[in-house]
């Protein structure tokens, strides 16, 4: 083995050197050490008295140590050269100092193999190895060198040495390569990080494609771009959003009429193109318009002008002079239209004239529900004839008599009877109002409202002259929640009562919306009516005991009642804690029997009194703790005190009955 512990001793003696260069040693303490390290690997392993960062790559300083003397093979050979310069190349990067050294040994191992008689390539050792390229030629990134600090302070301070020992100038040098190597690896720890950005992005993106919504067919595509359209929203959204998805739900939106029939306006637009655009895509289906007055809808509404004679519904939420502005645009007779809610908005004014001419295109439409509360009719007369429900404001008794004769149809009304406008100079004809029997109406309703409370008549003379034999619901009804004081002349509840009375009717639902007499309304209208199942009343510290008293079922009145709601907002006091008992009464006297009352709702609102007028928490022995005994037996009770059910434990209850 003579060649082979040639080449051991030539490079572990240079290996020896490296290492008390690397870990940056005086020279006294190399001398020292370095007898000692040739001693390990005269008698072991060569790789363990090398630098640990080239431990690898000088395996083949064993291999070479290990092989018979007489197999030239096992030494020399061009596999063998190139892990032997592999090692003399690592060596080399820890200290570029001792390059010629590492050239020499190098030189030595080729001329010995060919004095054995065994050619090998010779190589050059500079370091770099034996790849000089540091691109990957797949992600064309740079590639990282292998990191080999040349001192390992934890292995350095265990062998007893100190940083007293540590040449400052060598650590500095090791700083300084270390800086400049951070420096060189940053950029490419940027394209790095980029590259796997847009990686990502597109592996969301090719996913994106597989997506199970991608692979609906064009049906099920429409019945879910349908539920969009079909929810309100403004005119600048809706179907539009669907076409910045992809060009095929472009295409596919844009070729349903039927996704662009509901036309929402609820901010400013001036912008015609975009409303003709909208209308323009329904094809020819009827068109849903609804207009907010939260906000000027602007003049961009002309758009939609040109394809009026498509509206079908018309729901306007707008001042006078916005309906008028709007209206005046329309020169196409609207013969689809069957809903129009036109709800004014801001204080009540009476229009100073009419809004339309004689080309009114409200004249041939087939209407059938109408709600124009606060316009009064003569200022937008719609065609009635098919009309089944209409909410209507008038100032004209024949009007509403017209109503009647030209609407067979109708089956719900709600009638308000507002002030005459003060613009107008003209009284209404004075006219014999013929009798009227109208077989279809179900329900009537008359609204009092703050412009009508004083010096209008609610019950206008003409229902003395009208007969209802279908009537069964009947409501005298407020404009807001707020309450006002408010009722109706003496004349004007003899009329209602001898309307039911001429009508024979049969009412099931009654609601009064304000105190009514008790004696000469309430009674007598409970008498006609013994079909009666629900009942909702408004009562005050005058009415409120003759109303209960009433209603015993002992007085033989209104056997079926099923539902009572009874609400009182106090002034001065309260009907219902004042009149407790014969509540209290009432209600146990409806409990039982086969026609019992299933459903009691009390409402009590403390909008003008404060709790000493209410004088709350009850008593302990007040008849309203049977409630919740009455709500165990099975009624279906609620107590609602400002509108927080206060038999149900929370503020409301322990505001009124105290703390338990």
């Amino acid at each position: 083995m003579i060649l082979s512990r040639i080449l051991f001793l030539a490079a572990g003696i240079f290996a020896t050197e490296v290492y008390a260069m690397t870990t940056s040693l005086p020279r006294e303490v190399s001398t020292s050490i370095g007898p000692l390290l040739f001693a390990r690997q005269s008698s072991g392993s060569v790789t363990s008295s090398i630098p640990s960062q080239c431990a690898n790559s000088c395996a083949i300083l064993d291999t070479l140590a290990n092989c018979d003397e007489n197999d030239l093979n096992c030494v020399c050979s061009n596999s063998d050269s190139d892990q032997y310069a592999g090692c003399m190349d690592c060596l080399v990067r820890l200290d570029n100092s001792v390059q010629t050294q590492a050239q020499q040994a190098m030189d030595t191992y080729v001329d010995l193999c060919k004095e054995a008689g065994i050619t090998i390539k010779s190589q050059r050792i500079s370091g770099a190895g034996q790849s000089q390229d540091t691109t990957c030629p797949k992600c064309q990134f740079e590639a990282i060198h292998p990191y080999f600090p040349s001192v390992n302070p934890i292995e350095l301070l265990q062998s007893g040495f100190s940083s007293f020992d540590i040449s400052q100038a060598s650590i500095a040098n090791d700083i300084n390569r270390l800086e400049h190597e951070l420096r060189h690896i940053e950029p490419l720890f940027i394209k790095i990080r980029d590259r796997h950005n847009r990686i990502v992005r597109d592996i969301a993106c090719f996913k994106a494609l597989l997506a199970p919504i991608r692979c609906l067919p064009r049906e099920t595509l429409l019945q879910i771009f349908g539920h969009l359209s079909s929810q309100t929203s403004d005119i600048r959204e809706g179907p539009w959003v669907l076409g910045h998805v992809c060009s095929t739900w472009r295409k596919i939106s844009r070729s349903c009429p039927s996704l662009w029939t509901n036309i929402v306006i609820s901010e400013p637009c001036d912008s015609p193109a975009l409303f003709n655009e909208y209308a323009s895509l329904s094809g020819d289906l009827p068109i849903q318009l609804n207009v907010d007055c939260r906000s000027r809808y602007g003049l961009g509404l002309d758009g939609l002008a040109p394809h009026s004679h498509r509206w079908s519904s018309m729901d306007l939420k707008v001042t006078s002079d916005d309906v008028s502005e709007l209206l005046s645009s329309i020169s196409l007779p609207l013969t689809r239209l069957t809903t129009v809610n036109i709800a004014g908005c801001g204080e009540y004014e009476p229009p100073y004239h009419h809004l339309l001419g004689d080309d009114n295109p409200f004249s041939s439409s087939p209407i059938i529900e109408a709600t124009l509360p606060r316009l009064p009719y003569s200022y937008l007369p719609i065609n009635v004839h098919m009309l089944q429900r209409f909410s209507v404001c008038s100032y004209d008794p024949a009007e509403i008599l017209s109503i009647f004769r030209n609407a067979p149809d109708l089956i719900e009304i709600v009638i308000t009877m507002c002030p005459r406008s003060y613009y107008l100079d003209v009284e209404p004809p004075l006219i014999t109002y013929p009798p009227v029997f109208h077989t279809s109406l179900r329900q009537l309703s008359f609204v009092i409202t703050p412009e009508n409370v004083d010096d209008v008549t609610k019950v206008p003379q003409t229902f003395d002259y009208i007969t209802l034999p279908t009537l069964n619901e009947f409501q005298i009804l407020t404009s807001s929640d707020s309450v006002f004081p408010a009722t109706l002349e003496h004349v004007e509840y003899s009329r209602i009562v001898n309307l039911l009375h001429r009508s024979e009717c049969d009412l099931t639902d009654l609601t009064f919306s304000i105190p009514v007499p008790v004696t000469s309304f309430l009674i007598p209208v409970l008498r006609q009516s013994p079909a009666l199942q629900k009942l909702d009343v408004f009562i005050d510290t005058h009415t409120a005991g003759d109303v209960f008293r009433a209603l015993t079922l002992t007085e033989g009145r209104v056997p079926n009642l099923r539902k009572l709601r009874i609400e009182d907002a106090p002034y001065g006091g309260s009907g219902l804690l004042l009149q407790g008992d014969a509540l209290h009464a009432m209600v146990r006297s409806r409990l039982s029997g086969d026609c019992h009352l299933k459903t009691l709702q009390l409402s009590l609102k403390k909008t003008w009194s404060d709790h000493n007028d209410l004088f709350i928490p009850v008593a302990r022995d007040s008849p309203f703790r049977d409630l919740f005994k009455m709500k165990e037996e099975g009624l279906d009770v609620e107590f609602l005190f400002n509108q927080e059910d206060c038999l149900v434990e929370g503020e409301a209850s322990t505001l009124f009955f105290g703390s338990s």
